[in-house]
């Protein structure tokens, strides 16, 4: 059901691997959107940004006991869940729980991950519903308009992670109350880019290429967008090629440190230093000399030191780098650690502008914006201005001689005040300031093609019964395809056909949507040809009911049906159409029939598919075969207003 209605508050939330940040306004606004600054277990007067991506647990790790700031506690028995962020993607929680030996049982398992999800959104959202309910004087903020806008990582390009995500924030309470919304909205690159060229402390000219690094806490994003408009309330970026990302970010090199620091106590053994020394490091001491790195403060530095939990004063270790019962450190140490990351978002940077300049040849990038946690180190900063802006250097890429560098105005704020402007902009002028992105991925429906043995195997060829008509099963239309120009406003629309027994009481049916990451122009035809590299990623079902045989009730008039003699049976040639719209982080799929969208009363059912088999022949429901009526291919222009 579209909404008409304006929200009274329109809130952005970027749940980071370290922090999380929740940005607000109340709409309608020209205002640059507050943030919520102060968290549980924290004083009164405290003002922070962000709150921290931590849980813990008593009870049998399945009761939330804190979450946030300070979730431990001398006298209980925690477990402390942080960094969960990039686990929701199997792919790399598989990783993670590789080193186990033999058969031993993993610590947890995506059940787990997708629970701690479920767990700190849950409460995120009573905090949020505390905070914000006391700037309602009017009304009740269960009764209040309210819309929740959530980011992604670029990284989660599997659907399954995307539909976790979407079910951990439904099971959490937001968008649940009658009144409230709540959608992915973008992925933090975009929300980052949309931040950028709002940014009140600088102004880009129609015609400037921006390339937008959001270097988080546990990913970092690079995107290369166009001003098309410059417009200071409505300004429009076009998006030059897809957004690539990675696992690059602050939590890499908190890893690295706590490995270090493991090393160098593996060499003295010593019983008084507890289990958990390196972490208890890592989280302490090392966060302010990561800070400081950098800058004037830090410069003047040689060296750092650490205490070392458990060892007295007196404790001297030189093979460890022991002294006093403190680890030394030098800059050269920390640096190190800062390196390996940096040299990863160069080569993420420099890979992207080897795209421009293959797909855009003549387009220079004029501006590098540093967004994120770790893109706001001075450290970080300093080495990207010393290789991307010395003019003379002769490994620079022709596309960022001129190339400057700017820092985002809060660089850790950026997503999710992004997501925020990004909406108000929708709702105010009816546009998004991203107005044309590119596909990520291909993505395709399948159906049946009038079956040509010289185009098809004898594998692929199934006899309809109903028609008598031989067709090729599980033909891809592909719908959209990767580095697709996309417009925020475009909906494709493909009409299709399909025989159905008129004396049979189920018309129901349902088709799969496909997804193929690999080249456009090397997309396989079938699933067949296909076969391990595209993936059933969507079912959509549609029930029509008995009432499709009836066009006094039903929605079908009379030039919708057609019914054609085939030996002592008749069947049923049913005309409607798929319409599919590409957001910046869903796939909408919509049924139409008889010009009426049939997924108003739940009549078209979606869900995601987490495993593809490809069925062999002969396995097929008579009554589910399509023919496709010509490819047509119509592009819907208009604002599409959410639902």
């Amino acid at each position: 059901m579209e909404r008409t209605d304006h929200p009274d508050f329109i809130i952005g939330i970027d749940l980071g691997m370290t922090c999380t940040g929740v940005a607000y306004t109340r709409f309608p606004t020209k205002d640059n959107p507050l943030v919520i600054q102060q968290w549980p277990n924290l004083d009164r007067d405290s003002v922070v940004n962000k709150v921290p991506t931590v849980l813990g647990y008593t009870a049998g790790r399945y009761k939330i006991s804190s979450w946030g700031f300070d979730p431990s506690s001398a006298d209980k028995k925690w477990i402390v869940r942080k960094f969960f962020k990039l686990l929701l993607d199997e792919t790399w929680l598989n990783k993670v729980l590789e080193p186990l030996p033999g058969d031993e049982e993993p610590e947890f398992g995506i059940e787990d991950v997708c629970g701690w999800f479920k767990d700190y959104l849950t409460a995120l959202y009573g905090w949020i519903r505390t905070m914000l309910g006391t700037l309602f004087s009017q009304k009740p903020f269960e009764s209040a308009k309210i819309e929740y806008n959530f980011s992604l990582p670029t990284t989660w390009i599997n659907p399954d992670v995307v539909n976790h995500f979407r079910t951990a924030i439904k099971r959490a309470g937001f968008g649940t109350l009658e009144n409230h919304h709540m959608t992915i909205a973008l992925t933090e690159a975009e929300a980052a880019a949309v931040y950028t060229v709002k940014d009140f402390t600088h102004t880009y000219k129609t015609g400037d290429i921006l390339m937008v690094c959001d270097a988080g806490g546990g990913t970092s994003d690079v995107s290369i967008l166009k001003v098309t408009s410059s417009d200071e309330e409505v300004p429009k970026l076009e998006q030059l090629i897809t957004v690539e990302g990675s696992a690059i970010g602050s939590v890499q090199i908190d890893e690295a440190f706590a490995q270090l620091v493991q090393t160098r106590l593996d060499l003295i053994q010593s019983p008084l230093i507890p289990h958990d020394a390196a972490h208890t490091m890592m989280t302490g001491a090392f966060q302010s000399i990561k800070l400081t790195l950098g800058t004037p403060e830090g410069d003047l530095l040689p060296s750092s030191l650490i205490t070392v939990p458990g060892l007295v004063a007196s404790s001297t270790y030189p093979e460890a780098g022991i002294e006093r019962g403190q680890m030394k450190f030098s800059r050269a140490d920390i640096e190190k650690l800062f390196d390996i990351q940096i040299s990863s978002i160069s080569t993420l940077i420099d890979g992207q502008l080897r795209r421009l300049r293959k797909t855009s040849p003549s387009e220079t990038v004029a501006y590098l914006i540093l967004s994120g946690g770790l893109g706001s180190s001075e450290y970080v900063q300093r080495h990207l201005r010393s290789r991307y802006c010395n003019s003379g250097s002769t490994k620079l890429p022709t596309n960022a001689k001129q190339m400057k560098i700017l820092i985002a105005d809060e660089p850790q704020l950026a997503v999710c005040k992004g997501l925020v402007l990004s909406r108000v902009s929708q709702l105010s002028f009816g546009a998004s300031i991203i107005s044309t992105r590119r596909c990520t991925a291909s993505y395709g429906i399948l159906y049946d093609e009038p079956y040509d043995k010289k185009k098809h195997s004898e594998g692929e060829c199934v006899k309809n019964k109903l028609s008598g008509k031989k067709f090729a099963k599980n033909q891809i239309l592909w719908m959209v395809v990767r580095d697709e120009r996309i417009e925020d406003d475009r909906i494709y629309k493909y009409d299709l056909s399909r025989s159905i027994d008129p004396n049979c009481s189920n018309k129901k049916w349902s088709h799969k949507i496909v997804r193929f990451d690999g080249p456009a122009k090397t997309r396989p035809r079938s699933l067949l040809t296909g076969k391990g590299k595209v993936k059933v990623i969507r079912h959509v079902s549609c029930n029509l009911g008995a009432t499709i045989l009836d066009p006094k009730v039903g929605p079908v008039k009379a030039k919708n049906r057609s019914l054609f003699g085939i030996g002592d049976g008749k069947y049923l040639k049913v005309d409607y159409d798929i319409r599919v719209f590409v957001g910046a982080a869903e796939l909408t799929v919509e049924l139409w029939f008889d010009g009426i969208k049939r997924n108003k009363d739940g009549d078209i059912r979606t869900e995601w598919e987490t495993e593809f088999e490809l069925v062999e022949e002969g396995e097929y429901d008579d009554f589910t075969e399509v023919e496709q009526r010509g490819a047509l291919k119509t592009i819907f222009r208009g604002f599409r207003k959410r639902g």
